[in-house]
């Protein structure tokens, strides 16, 4: 069968045999090739992905997502700020717990990734609680108002991080120029909402975070893996087909969705190896 060049977007292929079909060149975004046979079909040059429409929605979200975790972030920067400032112990306690739990955060992130960083942050988190409750009633009272808007915080600063990494991936996802629009929009987000100096230094490590996820680091694994299934959501499906030895070359594996798919003696492009997929989700 030839579909050489042909418009193909969205076009169901489910659980058909197509072995030795043709798509070289053909625009398959939003197809659906589950469940098929595909032994030795040619996908040279094809398009996958998603279709124009969605890509684009997609992105603006990307960006919507980056402004307002931006905003989140740099507003609790100024948050954290007031309160070592503030000049009485309690208010200082609580803007040192948020300085230590983002120190912890990043730092365990970088070395250990996420799941690595989620830990420490919950332990960090449990044991300055524990530590604040216990100051405060051996040498004052037990501010339960106060305590509640300092989970809230961190709750809620921890969310803003996550979100910014997120999105600045699905951005990256794209193109290195929508990884960096997502990210300044994000930056200047954070700086209108006056974080200063904190809230430049988050953004950069947030850039740096999602940039070596994409780059399917080990540590970064869970994050990809949610990425992925965002972008591929609505675009080339081509989960559980049996892909002995299809030809990819000119395709960006990462574009499609190939969880549980057959991928013996598949050829993919030596420009974008299947390396850059997860282990175990995707070839």
């Amino acid at each position: 069968m030839d579909f050489d060049g042909t418009d193909q977007r969205r076009t169901s292929f489910h659980a058909q045999q197509l072995d030795g079909a043709s798509f070289a060149r053909a625009d398959l975004r939003g197809a659906d090739f589950g469940d098929a046979s595909l032994v030795n079909a040619d996908f040279t040059d094809a398009q996958v992905g998603l279709s124009p429409l969605l890509g684009f929605g997609l992105l603006v979200a990307a960006i919507v997502l980056a402004a307002m975790a931006g905003g989140v972030v740099g507003w609790l920067a100024t948050e954290t700020r007031s309160r070592i400032f503030a000049g009485e112990w309690q208010p200082v306690m609580v803007g040192s717990m948020i300085i230590v739990l983002t120190l912890v955060l990043f730092g365990f992130a970088i070395a250990k990734g996420l799941y690595g960083a989620v830990k420490a942050f919950v332990v960090t988190f449990l044991v300055l609680l524990v530590v604040d409750i216990a100051v405060a009633a051996l040498f004052g009272e037990v501010n339960l108002g106060l305590m509640a808007r300092t989970i809230g915080l961190v709750v809620l600063f921890a969310l803003a991080l996550f979100a910014g990494i997120l999105a600045r991936m699905v951005g990256g996802a794209f193109s290195p120029i929508a990884i960096a629009v997502v990210a300044v929009i994000g930056g200047i987000a954070a700086g209108r909402a006056d974080g200063g100096i904190g809230a430049i230094i988050v953004s950069v490590l947030l850039v740096y975070l999602s940039k070596r996820a994409l780059h399917a680091d080990i540590r970064d694994r869970p994050l990809l893996v949610l990425m992925r299934r965002i972008v591929t959501m609505g675009g080339t499906k081509f989960t559980r087909a049996n892909l002995t030895g299809a030809d990819f070359t000119g395709v960006n594996p990462s574009r499609g969705d190939f969880t549980g798919a057959e991928i013996a003696e598949t050829i993919w492009d030596p420009e974008h190896p299947p390396i850059q997929l997860v282990p175990g989700d995707s070839p």
